[in-house]
């Protein structure tokens, strides 16, 4: 095994706390939170607070370079967030349409997204704390926010105000309809208040329970300045669910004058996402991983967890274990997989901090024999972290391999499979496709007979026992039929 520092222990631990998506179930989770843009940011004066968010295909994603860190007059760190599928529709309020009816910036299939209010127009108050792109790349402004700050004088292919206040409560819907999975981005400020967002998946036939989140708002805070912020919604509608709607409060009731900036984005697509999967043979221990035949999927981190104890270190053939990255091996660095400390019977994992590797579509992975077959507590929880900072509940099969000689299959090697192999028999250089030739020469004949009669059990598997008086009349009435042939 190939052993590395701890630094990815701690993914071990935390990871089960992150939301996630899991295959084959419709499903609603916050996967990303954060403050994009402070009022009063120590670094700057004045109102104009910016982020910036790109629907360029080439670099689409959201840029924050000017949040504060909520309770101090600390400035937050940078970030990018790249958006993983394709964007769908957007629509802010703010600028110099500060109502519902005008909203300031819309595009894409806008129409999917509708606001309501208890107030329907604004007091006209706009921080301009959105620079938006979208026919232009954005480039390492995005990346790097222009040296990481992003002066007043910037000058974005597009630039609505963006920013509103005097409202009381607002709503969005957003229609799902055609859409397997995706995300929504929910852009939302306060003024000396907390806020929250709640959101509901639902199925308007009525045929399906609503999914709820009862707060998106990870933050906690009482803001006494104007914070901007952006909550993630991953969701799954599993070909059910058709609406999505959230509520943006401050101090879980209605604003009184304070509501800052409302925006919504949606990304998704009508197929589903390439996914990986474990196959787990329950017999040899064997833990092989998939790749999806709809796509290549990138990974940096996966884990395999049992709360059984069914697995297997010492048999585990890890990707660090196979220089999968191709850079050597494993020296701390973080320049390839690495195993992460602590892994043993409970859990196994591995990560690749610097960069990631690509899972072919369809792939076959071996990653050994790290099932312990003895104990087959099938159990295994399999959960992997995407390039773009996702974490994925992958789907575990457990399956059960058989001998070649096991020709019906059920556990074991005795008269009923010699009985199979007899009424395949060819002789040498006979034709056949059956799986009786089970040295893939083309024909039944006693080189088979020979491999069966190595695997023989007998009736209910366990070891090899004498032989029976059965298989010495069908082995003979083989050589028999053989000798008349000739």
């Amino acid at each position: 095994m190939k052993s590395s520092k701890n630094f990815f222990a701690a993914t071990m631990t935390t990871s089960a706390l992150l939301a996630s998506t899991s295959a084959d179930a419709a499903s609603l989770a916050v996967d990303f939170q954060a403050t994009i843009a402070s009022e009063q940011h120590p670094d700057y004066s004045g109102e104009a607070r910016f982020y910036h968010v790109s629907v360029n295909p080439i670099n689409s994603g959201i840029g924050s370079y000017a949040a504060t860190i909520v309770g101090t007059n600390n400035p937050a760190a940078p970030f990018v967030r790249n958006f993983d599928n394709d964007v769908i529709g957007y629509k802010w309020i703010g600028g110099t349409n500060n109502s519902i009816s005008g909203v300031s910036l819309q595009g894409g299939e806008s129409s999917r997204i509708s606001y309501a209010t208890q107030d329907t127009v604004f007091d006209g108050f706009g921080q301009n704390q959105l620079k938006f792109w979208s026919t232009t790349n954005p480039g390492a402004d995005l990346a790097t926010g222009g040296g990481g700050q992003i002066p007043f004088n910037v000058v974005a292919d597009e630039n609505p105000s963006g920013g509103y206040r005097s409202f009381g409560g607002a709503v969005g819907t957003i229609d799902l309809t055609g859409l397997f999975a995706g995300s929504l981005y929910i852009f939302y400020g306060s003024f000396n208040a907390t806020p929250s967002v709640s959101a509901i998946l639902k199925d308007t036939d009525g045929n399906a329970p609503d999914i709820v989140i009862s707060n998106a708002h990870l933050n906690n805070d009482s803001a006494n300045r104007t914070e901007y912020y952006v909550a993630e919604l991953d969701f799954i509608t599993d070909g059910i669910y058709d609406t999505l709607e959230f509520e943006h409060l401050a101090n879980g009731v209605d604003y009184t004058g304070n509501g800052r900036g409302l925006g919504t984005l949606l990304t998704g697509s009508d197929t589903p996402p390439p996914e990986l999967s474990l196959q787990v043979d329950t017999v040899t221990g064997q833990m092989t991983l998939l790749g999806d035949d709809n796509g290549p999927v990138s990974i940096n981190y996966y884990q395999i967890t049992s709360a059984g104890n069914s697995l297997n270190k010492t048999g585990w053939n890890s990707l660090a274990d196979q220089d999968y990255d191709g850079n050597g091996p494993a020296n701390g660095s973080g320049n390839g997989w690495e195993e992460a400390g602590g892994s043993g019977a409970h859990a196994l994992a591995e990560g690749y901090l610097l960069s990631d590797s690509a899972v072919p579509a369809s792939a076959e992975i071996s990653l050994g024999l790290g099932y312990n077959a003895s104990i087959d507590a099938q159990d295994l929880v399999f959960r992997y972290r995407t390039d773009l900072g996702k974490y994925i509940d992958g789907i575990v099969t457990y399956v059960t391999s058989f001998d070649p000689a096991d020709l019906d299959q059920d556990g074991d090697v005795d008269d009923a499979d010699f009985g199979i192999a007899f009424a395949a028999f060819t002789g040498p250089g006979g034709s056949s496709s059956s799986p009786a030739d089970l040295d893939n020469d083309g024909d039944v004949d006693d080189a088979d007979f020979g491999i069966a009669f190595a695997a023989f059990t007998g009736p209910g598997g366990g070891v090899n026992v004498p032989e029976p008086a059965s298989f010495v009349m069908l082995s003979l009435g083989a050589l028999a039929m053989v000798r008349r042939r000739r």
